[in-house]
């Protein structure tokens, strides 16, 4: 896992992780202490590295300006752009087990970045209400019940959150950080077993595409069955 400065805001320093599925930015906490906040943004190719650096990093500087308390591990993303719209646009359970999957990696990745920088980590994670994803986010938050919890930056503040214990995590075991964090272990861990198989990471644009034909596939055998009866 490789990590790059990218910029400060707010007194906190963002970071650019790199792993072997995604990417993502995190802000570090400038009291030793961290809530990890889950922000999935509208449009991810404006944060791709990929683009003018100066661009980018105004616009990551823009996203971080509104998280303003001092406890916040801020992560953000940056999954593949084609899976966030399907996931915006579609009320799929498929699509979003699928997306399940990459948030599990997600928390773990940032759990450790945080916990190897010293930071003592909160055991409830917050996802960021971004209105683009409204549907998701329900379904995310009632899956994992009081694990997750709904917060909302985009409107209005939150009160600052608990003060978090030394031992609310274990300190080097992912694993046991998606058991401690989501009830669905299964789901978080398929993700990193699978890391050398190709069909399980977002990189070809027409992957959600499939899930769908096949989604359209079934309505249309169940319409035939039917004018058959």
């Amino acid at each position: 896992m490789n990590q790059t400065l990218v910029t400060n805001v707010l007194g906190k320093n963002v970071y650019l992780v790199n792993n072997q599925n995604f990417s993502f930015y995190i802000c570090t906490p400038t009291n030793g202490k961290a809530s990890i906040i889950l922000n999935l943004v509208d449009n991810v190719n404006l944060i791709n590295m990929n683009n003018n650096l100066t661009n980018v990093t105004n616009e990551v500087t823009s996203i971080y300006n509104k998280f303003n308390f001092s406890d916040l591990a801020v992560v953000t993303p940056i999954f593949d752009s084609n899976l966030l719209e399907q996931v915006k646009l579609n009320n799929n359970t498929q699509i979003f087990e699928y997306m399940d999957k990459f948030m599990g990696a997600l928390i773990n990745s940032a759990y450790t970045f945080l916990t190897n920088n010293n930071i003592v980590v909160d055991n409830k994670i917050k996802l960021n209400n971004n209105p683009s994803y409204n549907i998701f986010n329900k379904w995310f938050v009632e899956r994992y019940n009081t694990r997750v919890e709904l917060v909302d930056y985009n409107n209005a503040p939150i009160n600052k959150f608990d003060n978090v214990s030394n031992n609310s995590l274990p300190q080097n075991d992912d694993s046991a950080l998606a058991s401690n964090v989501l009830d669905n272990t299964a789901v978080i861990s398929t993700l990193d077993s699978a890391k050398n198989d190709t069909r399980n990471v977002p990189s070809e644009p027409g992957f959600v595409s499939y899930i769908l034909l096949g989604v359209i596939v079934a309505v249309i055998s169940l319409i035939i069955l039917y004018m058959l009866l």
